[in-house]
């Protein structure tokens, strides 16, 4: 959506910026605008009032004893993303002062919420984001600009639950019975729920405003992967054609990273350059040059690595495991030009693909070259880890003979796979124009047939 916009606004796909949080963020606030809908502090002020009206004089005081803590924790947020000062808060007071007179702590809803929620909120945001990347994804997901604080029975920990919301919030939500239970753990499940469904498909602002533009982009999984996702496949697109090598796995790596979670994509991101370390290392066996790229199912991979046991490790295994011991293997192998030769010939998409495969009938991944021209290195998902230095041990065996497969095996098809469909739409032209003559030349004889009868 957002690129669209992009597109549209510039006028030519040559003009087209590269995509950053920054400039997502932009975008938002001028669809914002235009809308008439505020984020930051200005989206809180008319929802704060309206609550603040609602309480007894009592509770009213004491909420706010407490705003000069939740402004200096909001600061800390801010800061901690990179999105400056202009932070809001939207707090539910009204169920929040009942809730915690249910807990027994009558009178203390402002020191809870504003105090040791948003402290420990804004310690956990500052220790994420020391990693660039997770700053980045946070703040891209944080369009609203506003923390919304609320009770919902609903939630299952004992702690408040934190994620980003559809409407571009940070929610922070507790059941009414667990208002002030392990506040220290709040925030922990943020990196590993960012990039996840949310808790709810509802909007989370309490007085609507800021963001409402910007929900699509979020419930569409918005944030930086997405664009990067987005941005990646147009390129693909512009360029007319397709492509081999790294600029084919380019568009299906930023799509299949878009859908993991945060915290799965940060373990598989710190693994990439010993994947392009030995991504080189084939290249230079093979002989075809360093343009060699890798295009890994890492949806299936991450969830079968997680059924193995080895939660959030995908990129370790495929990546540095998966890819050493097949660039090992090849290196040995070529040493024989005549072997190097039948590689190559047969490694024409100059794409290594990684993925999971009930099919495979060995302990370790078991490799070959696809009917387009790709590399294929696929496990059983119970067999990630299993036997690694035998990877490519088949290879030299195998071929020559009929893949175990007779799919493409690109995850986002390649020249290779074009050429093939070319043929195949070809051949059945020609077989259907074979039977239109055929049955010509029936229906003529049997026409001569009546003739002659007659």
């Amino acid at each position: 959506m957002v690129l669209d916009l992009l597109v549209r606004r510039l006028g030519h796909e040559d003009d087209m910026p590269q995509l950053t949080p920054q400039l997502i963020d932009a975008i938002i606030r001028a669809l914002c605008e235009r809308c008439g809908a505020a984020t930051g502090a200005a989206a809180s002020r008319a929802t704060e009032a309206t609550q603040m009206a609602k309480l007894a004089l009592k509770a009213r005081k004491e909420v706010k004893a407490h705003e000069a803590a939740r402004d200096k924790h909001l600061k800390r947020i801010g800061a901690a993303l990179g999105v400056g000062d202009d932070v809001g808060c939207q707090a539910a007071l009204v169920e929040l002062v009942a809730a915690a007179k249910q807990c027994g702590y009558a009178d203390r809803a402002g020191e809870i919420c504003y105090e040791a929620w948003l402290d420990a909120l804004a310690s956990r945001l500052e220790a994420d984001c020391k990693d660039e990347m997770v700053r980045a994804e946070y703040a891209a997901r944080f369009g609203a600009r506003v923390v919304v604080l609320r009770v919902n029975d609903g939630v299952q920990s004992y702690h408040a639950r934190t994620y980003f919301s559809v409407d571009g919030a940070l929610v922070c939500e507790a059941r009414p019975d667990s208002l002030w239970s392990n506040v220290s753990s709040i925030g922990g499940e943020l990196l590993e729920s960012c990039g996840q469904e949310p808790p709810s498909a509802d909007a989370a602002l309490l007085g609507g405003g800021a963001a409402a533009a910007a929900a699509a982009v979020a419930k569409k999984g918005g944030g930086v992967a997405a664009a990067a996702a987005a941005a990646a496949a147009t390129q693909m697109t512009l360029g007319g054609g397709a492509a081999t090598g790294a600029a084919a796995s380019r568009a299906t790596e930023a799509t299949q990273m878009a859908k993991l979670a945060l915290k799965a994509r940060k373990e598989v991101k710190a693994h990439e350059a010993a994947r392009d370390k030995h991504l080189k290392r084939i290249g230079a066996a093979l002989g075809v040059g360093d343009d060699v790229g890798c295009q890994a199912a890492l949806v299936e991979l991450v969830a079968a690595a997680k059924q193995c046991g080895y939660a959030d490790r995908a990129g370790e295994i495929c990546y540095e495991a998966w890819l050493d011991a097949l660039a090992s293997r090849l290196e040995a192998d070529c040493k024989d030009e005549m072997v190097r030769a039948e590689y190559a010939a047969r490694f024409g998409a100059r794409v290594v693909v990684l993925r999971v495969n009930d099919g495979v009938q060995s302990y370790h991944a078991r490799t070959y070259f696809s009917v387009d021209g790709a590399l294929v290195c696929e496990a059983r998902p119970d067999s990630l880890w299993s036997n690694v230095s035998s990877i490519g041990g088949e290879l030299l065996a195998s071929c020559g003979q009929e893949p175990p497969s007779a799919d493409a095996a690109l995850l986002g098809g390649g020249a290779a796979a074009d050429a093939r469909r070319r043929r195949r739409l070809r051949r059945r032209r020609a077989g259907a124009g074979e039977v239109r003559r055929r049955l010509g030349c029936a229906g003529g004889c049997q026409r001569l047939l009546q003739r002659r009868q007659r």
